[in-house]
């Protein structure tokens, strides 16, 4: 295997890359894994429910626009919490 890099002028890395997944030794992640895919499939329902209401031409209230806010904003934290998303 190594010939065969060689003769590509490439690295054992290069068939490896790092994925942004992957945690450095000793690093903890924040929140379980399961915890964080409650959330977001919680958060889910009640973006589909939104859609569901302005697909069916029902008006958002207030509430229901600050709900929908706040349901992105959970998904977007969690993913933050899981490592998925880089701030």
């Amino acid at each position: 295997m190594h010939s065969v890099l060689s003769a590509l002028s490439l690295e054992m890395e290069a068939l490896f890359p790092r994925s942004a997944l992957q945690y450095s030794k000793g690093q903890r992640r924040p929140f379980p894994a399961i915890d964080v895919l409650h959330c977001i499939a919680f958060e889910a329902l009640v973006v589909a429910t939104a859609g569901a209401s302005f697909l069916s031409g029902q008006p958002f209230s207030e509430p229901d626009r600050k709900r929908l806010l706040l349901a992105v904003n959970r998904v977007e934290q969690a993913l933050t919490a899981a490592g998925l998303i880089h701030e």
